[in-house]
């Protein structure tokens, strides 16, 4: 399992199985707890109370039954028989409430009730022979009311202290459950926290790592082009293995490269090889001027230059501006001012085009690639002023010879080169002629 994408799954699979577990056992002992805290709050604790009442009325009847026994009833002191009865009748009603809070011991809690009657009635009994015989008729009952006390209160304290005993039982065991949580809390913190730092130990060997090559070798590239222009750059470093993400970009990466190493090698001869032909055109007589698909001007020869440099005067007027040296770049678009310039670039066309006192043989051949699109043309510009001149004055000159009249002769002046040199012979052959003519 190398794919990246694989490791984080696993790792989210894995991170939410541990989270199931850890709310389902949290859960599981919320539930637990409330159940508990249920009890306690809705049985126990309200248990616990009444049977201290319990407890107290049974303490209470004693007490005022015994302080009338005490009092003999006189007058201001007589209000045991009531206090007492209050009592009497709380204690049957907190019996009647301990029933519902604790139903499976309602047998138990109900037997209480006529040992109780009995502790009363007795209790009763003696407190009125008391107030009627005095001690010695009062005394007699003391030790049976003293002997059911003892019985009803020893059933109230068993079942306190059964009553306590379950409440500090049910405490403790919510202590110890909040104990539990806190250690299982504490357990998958610290498993989280190992899972969070294999994670980052993951990303930084599976994902920065491989980053970081990746970005340095795009940065050594980026160095390498602009210092020398190559792509020449080390691809060691960079994970290439097609089995992760990262592996595959570089992969991808490293064929580019390579692409592009090829694709450079293959520009660096293509431009040695248009060098070459650049400085061959420099070097030829020809006026060459070379287009894009856009009819932009990408390149002149030197001759082309010249030409346009010596014809800026004939140019100007249809071309404002115009400038030999700035043409580099421009469109050829502007040329269509000139008359007889044809609308398109796209077909090979020749065409004598005057421009002011100039006429240029102008040649029009577009350029393709393999697949026959044109992406551009080269224009040829052959000055053919002197031509066309010294062929103008050649055929008058004729004409007149024809007629006798040798007194004609070229104009040598308006022409250059080649032509000047024809024109200077041709009217040396004119007078050497004319003068074997004149002897005779």
């Amino acid at each position: 399992m190398k794919s990246i994408s694989a490791k984080v799954r696993c790792f989210i699979v894995l991170f939410g199985l541990l989270l199931v577990i850890q709310f389902g056992l949290l859960i599981n002992h919320l539930l637990q707890a409330s159940q508990q805290l249920n009890q306690i709050s809705n049985t126990l604790l309200p248990t616990t109370y009444h049977a201290y009442q319990l407890k107290i009325a049974t303490i209470q009847v004693q007490q005022w039954l015994t302080d009338i026994s005490a009092t003999r009833a006189r007058d201001g002191l007589n209000d045991g028989f009531d206090l007492a009865a209050n009592y009497h009748k709380n204690f049957i009603e907190l019996n009647a409430e301990l029933v519902k809070l604790q139903p499976e011991r309602a047998a138990e809690i109900k037997s209480w009730l006529p040992v109780f009657e009995a502790y009363y009635q007795s209790g009763v009994t003696m407190a009125k022979s008391y107030i009627a015989e005095g001690p010695e008729g009062g005394n007699t009952y003391m030790t049976p009311f003293d002997e059911t006390a003892t019985v009803i209160n020893d059933k109230v304290d068993t079942f306190l202290e059964q009553v306590k005993e379950n409440l500090r039982s049910q405490v403790d065991s919510e202590a110890q459950t909040a104990t539990r949580d806190l250690e299982m809390t504490l357990f998958f913190a610290a498993l989280y926290a190992a899972l969070l730092s294999l994670l980052v130990i993951g990303s930084k060997i599976w994902i920065q790592r491989p980053l970081a090559a990746l970005a340095e070798a795009v940065r050594k590239l980026a160095k390498t082009q602009k210092d020398s222009g190559t792509s020449e750059v080390d691809l060691s470093s960079i994970d290439t293995s097609p089995a992760t993400e990262l592996g595959a970009i570089g992969q991808g990466f490293a064929e580019l490269m390579n692409t592009l190493k090829a694709r450079f090698d293959e520009a660096m001869i293509e431009a040695t090889n248009n060098h070459r032909i650049k400085l061959a055109l420099d070097s030829a007589n020809v006026n060459a001027m070379i287009c894009d698909s856009e009819h932009r001007i990408i390149f002149l020869n030197q001759a082309m230059t010249q030409t346009f440099q010596q014809a800026t005067p004939d140019f100007t007027p249809y071309i404002p501006g115009f400038d030999a040296n700035k043409l580099l770049g421009q469109s050829a678009t502007q040329f269509g001012k000139i008359p007889g310039w044809p609308q398109t670039l796209t077909s090979a066309v020749r065409k004598l085009i005057p421009v002011g006192n100039k006429t240029f043989d102008v040649h029009f051949a577009p350029v393709v690639n393999t697949e026959k699109a044109p992406i551009g043309c080269i224009v040829q510009w052959h000055d053919k002023t002197s031509e066309l001149l010294i062929t103008r004055q050649l055929e008058s000159l004729i004409e007149s010879a024809n007629h006798g009249e040798l007194s004609k002769r070229i104009h040598s002046s308006e022409m250059s080169g080649f032509y000047e040199t024809l024109a200077v012979g041709v009217n040396g052959l004119i007078e050497t002629v004319e003068g074997v003519v004149s002897e005779f």
